[in-house]
């Protein structure tokens, strides 16, 4: 009879343990199909961004679009961004990102590079907390 029990209790251990495994990775999965859905949406954001900045015209794949004009390229507004603010207050000081990373654990990454005139390639990003909080700016060097 002790026997049975055991096998039984195994058994059922066994089985939770595999049921949170398969719930473990349904998480996962739905994390990362939420961050590409979050990609595509903002890449087809900078899509339209960049379409209305040529005003309908034809660039060929040699040619650099170089923007001017947007708030993330203000290093003023970047001195404004303080630890603790939300992704929207973010948003409101330096305008939406070019590119948005989360990490598994549902840190968030909000990326804004690209050409500035006289300055090249440059690259800044705000790191949130899964809190939905600053937890680490990184400002561009203009």
């Amino acid at each position: 009879m002790k026997e049975i029990l055991i096998c039984v209790l195994l058994t059922l251990s066994f089985q939770v343990s595999a049921d949170f495994e398969q719930d473990m990775q349904r998480q996962m999965t739905d994390s990362k199909i939420k961050m590409l859905e979050d990609e595509l949406r903002n890449r087809d954001e900078r899509i339209k961004r960049l379409e209305a900045m040529l005003g309908g015209n034809q660039v060929n794949s040699e040619q650099r679009v170089i923007v001017s004009g947007l708030a993330w390229q203000n290093p003023a507004n970047w001195r404004k961004i303080r630890v603790g603010m939300s992704s929207s207050q973010v948003e409101s000081i330096v305008g939406k990102p070019s590119k948005v990373e989360t990490d598994v654990i549902g840190w968030v990454t909000l990326f804004y590079q690209g050409e500035v005139q006289g300055a090249g390639y440059v690259s800044g990003n705000v790191r949130l907390s899964n809190k939905n909080r600053v937890a680490q700016i990184s400002q561009p060097v203009m």
